[in-house]
């Protein structure tokens, strides 16, 4: 008779270890290059949209005769078209895909679920990511609070009922070049400065917004937020950041005290200069 050996060859267990090593090995080094490869798509699509409403913007600026003058304009990717109309821009679909300040596509802010507004006056033309939606899917010019504006009110140390005696005062109160002040659930910031704000005239840091706002606003998610990096590397040129525009740089928030127009390759110091003023 003749025996047949019936036992099957498999692989072994230190095989089976070996390949799954390997296999974890190269999803180790595929996810980070993905990842990577992803938020370069996205910056891609945010950077097009950008040069695409600044473009309508510009269109619009000059067929209809606005020179001279300060428009600002809403882009709605949908269909491609610009409007003055902030009610209707509110009801825009948010169409910004990245997660953090990205310094090719020139305009200030975060993209992720915003809209970009153009701003086009005699000193130049700047872009913004602005207008995000709310959780609830309401568009508002308040959505869910991001880095920016939740640190910032964690940074507050003054509230409205601090202030309101000095501010409804027979003098009104001097506030600071930085001074932040929680009123309710907002955050407001005095970028500007002047002596004796209020003397009777407010009931609120609303009010006060509403009379002074070339020094006052309340900071919100479209509060114009310059890039560390941009800031470093003078990337900022020929572009102009509004007062009231912050930037988080070494570690500290600043906010422009006025409107800055930045030259070819000019890097600026926030800690080293009068223009800005650290945020406390």
């Amino acid at each position: 008779m003749i025996k047949t050996n019936d036992k099957k060859k498999g692989f072994t267990l230190a095989e089976l270890l070996v390949v799954v090593a390997i296999i974890a090995v190269l999803v180790a080094v595929s996810i980070p290059i993905f990842t990577s490869q992803l938020d370069k798509a996205r910056a891609s699509t945010d950077a097009a949209n950008v040069r695409s409403a600044k473009g309508a913007a510009t269109t619009d600026y000059l067929s209809n005769g606005y020179e001279g003058t300060t428009v600002t304009y809403y882009y709605d990717a949908a269909n491609g078209k610009v409007t003055t109309d902030l009610t209707a821009a509110k009801a825009f679909d948010v169409y910004g895909k990245s997660t953090k300040d990205i310094d090719l596509d020139k305009a200030t802010g975060i993209p992720k679920d915003q809209i970009v507004s153009i701003t086009i006056s005699e000193s130049g033309t700047t872009a913004a990511w602005a207008l995000g939606k709310s959780t609830s899917g309401d568009a508002t010019g308040d959505s869910e609070d991001n880095d920016t504006v939740a640190a910032l009110k964690k940074l507050a140390g003054l509230t409205w009922d601090d202030i309101k005696a000095a501010v409804t005062g027979d003098s009104g109160a001097s506030l600071a070049h930085g001074t932040l002040v929680k009123d309710g659930d907002k955050i407001y910031l005095v970028f500007g400065y002047q002596n004796n704000y209020g003397k009777k005239e407010a009931t609120s840091m609303a009010d006060l917004v509403a009379k002074y706002p070339q020094f006052i606003e309340e900071v919100t998610n479209s509060t114009p937020v310059i890039s560390e990096s941009s800031m470093k590397s003078g990337s900022n040129a020929g572009i102009t950041i509004k007062g009231g525009s912050i930037t988080y740089y070494d570690g500290v928030y600043y906010s422009a005290a006025q409107d800055i127009i930045y030259g070819n390759g000019e890097k600026e110091d926030p800690t080293q200069t009068g223009r800005w003023f650290q945020i406390k």
